[in-house]
């Protein structure tokens, strides 16, 4: 109760500060759809379905929706592109790196892939055999940015700052980063950057939220 108008406002301004902090430099900003994304449409396919296309007068029919997540965050205003909803929503950085929101199946793509559903920090690995030899593919979890504790109002549904459903959580901060090599064959690599209560290191440098 209350709360989507604030949320709505606190998502568009968070995107921003992405943005801002990516720098001039970003040239493109993907947004991979998430069962997070899901939520309103869900709401209205339950109980008000007639709302779910509703779009401003004259508008063309590739136009966002008036009730979905990329026409109230403004997504065509800051640049954003969708690469689809979940769970088919996926975006290739190159022909051997996808991110995805979940974690895909084992050998699901013939490509290393790089998720943030389970909101941890983690890498791994198998191998799959061809006739050309042996291909490594890696897994990668790349965190989260949510807030991680809880909240000491007693009087609150969930004691956990973020919506939850148990009384703690095991996530963990971080992002990814990927640098990569052109040329006819690109190369990357995938660096998971941990970030605790606020500070982390890359490349020598720190970072640090209270300062």
């Amino acid at each position: 109760f209350n709360t989507l108008q604030p949320t709505i406002d606190g998502a568009h301004r968070e995107l921003g500060e992405i943005i801002a902090a990516a720098g001039h430099q970003c040239n493109r900003r993907i947004m991979v759809g998430s069962n997070h994304q899901q939520r309103p449409e869900k709401f209205l396919l339950e109980y008000n379905m007639d709302a779910l296309s509703i779009r401003r007068a004259n508008s063309p029919p590739s136009s966002w929706p008036v009730f979905s997540e990329q026409y109230l965050l403004r997504y065509d205003d800051m640049g954003i592109e969708f690469s689809g909803q979940y769970p088919g929503g996926e975006y290739w950085v190159n022909p051997g790196l996808v991110l995805t929101h979940a974690p895909t199946k084992k050998l699901e793509f013939a490509a290393d892939n790089i998720h943030g559903h389970t909101h941890r920090l983690t890498t791994t690995t198998w191998a799959q055999h061809a006739a050309d030899g042996r291909h490594n593919y890696y897994q990668y979890d790349c965190g989260s940015l949510c807030q991680l504790g809880s909240t000491t109002n007693k009087r609150r549904l969930m004691i956990t700052k973020v919506p939850s459903d148990r009384a703690r959580t095991d996530w963990s901060q971080g992002i990814a980063v990927i640098s990569m090599i052109g040329g006819k064959f690109p190369k990357h690599t995938v660096d998971l950057i941990k970030i605790d209560k606020g500070f982390a290191i890359y490349q020598g440098q720190t970072y640090d939220a209270a300062s």
